[in-house]
């Protein structure tokens, strides 16, 4: 998904150059970028957080923690980690609601 996004914009970029000239170009490449961060920053989190029941904040400081610690797979890993811990902490402390939630 990341490589195909990338890959799309180039051609759209490289048509658009051709055939309407740089600014055209210059002008859908501030596009691109804006959607992309959009996407990324905001979007992203805001699904993801609801696929895996944790705060979008969150999952942006857990995807900057993880690729900090351990570059790329690190940041893959970081979410399904994080939401797998917070899932399992009550049954690890050993909680009442844990035990409760289970009867």
């Amino acid at each position: 998904p990341l490589v195909g996004i990338l890959v799309a914009g180039a051609l759209a970029v490289g048509v658009t150059l051709g055939t309407k000239g740089w600014i055209a170009a210059v002008v859908l490449v501030v596009i691109f970028i804006l959607e992309n961060q959009l996407e990324s920053h905001l979007l992203q989190p805001l699904v993801v957080g609801r696929m895996v029941r944790l705060h979008p904040l969150a999952i942006i400081l857990v995807l900057a923690i993880g690729g900090v610690v351990a570059g790329i797979p690190g940041a893959i890993v970081a979410v399904p980690s994080a939401a797998a811990l917070v899932r399992a902490a009550p049954y690890l402390r050993g909680s009442r609601t844990a035990v409760r939630s289970r009867e």
